[in-house]
């Protein structure tokens, strides 16, 4: 049998469990590529392109968004059928509206100040 150099990369393993809706829009979208890629490919590449979007994304550094994203994790929380899950949810959404707070607080603060140093 003839060597044929084969380029191995190091991968790490990660196990996940995820809701079964979930895995219907992966495999739907899945479904929707030219070639559709295994699942593992696709949730790679959606995780990739999510990390990309959010370094150089500036929605995080918006009141108006940080709240926007905590209302969507309080609707999570409202159709979450597991009550861990929920509880986890409101937690998130509640330190979204304090990051948000805090951001207000801050941009509000050096705008004061700002205002003051041109008097």
């Amino acid at each position: 049998m003839p060597y044929s150099p084969v380029i191995k990369r190091k991968t790490a393993n990660i196990d996940i469990r995820v809701e079964p809706q979930l895995v219907k829009r992966i495999d739907a979208w899945r479904d929707q590529q030219r070639v559709p890629p295994s699942r593992s490919a696709a949730i790679v590449h959606m995780i990739e392109d999510f990390l990309e979007r959010e370094s150089i994304s500036e929605y995080q550094l918006s009141p108006t968004s940080l709240r926007e994203r905590a209302a969507l994790y309080r609707q999570r929380a409202m159709k979450a059928c597991n009550p861990t899950k929920a509880d986890e949810y409101r937690y998130i959404a509640k330190m979204l509206d304090r990051d948000a707070d805090v951001f207000e607080y801050i941009t509000t603060t050096n705008s004061r100040e700002r205002q003051l140093k041109k008097l």
